[in-house]
């Protein structure tokens, strides 16, 4: 009960290392997007 309520989190919960507003995981998603395309791409051919 934190505060009135439950929070329920998986095994994964102790991976998480920091965290970040979800305006800076966009951004970072959209930084990392061109290499990861390029990767993928190399993949496929």
């Amino acid at each position: 009960d934190v505060e009135n309520g439950s929070v329920m989190i998986g095994e994964i919960s102790g991976m998480l290392s920091d965290i970040k507003p979800v305006k800076e995981i966009i951004e970072d998603i959209v930084r990392d997007l061109p290499g990861a395309m390029d990767a993928a791409r190399k993949v496929c051919d």
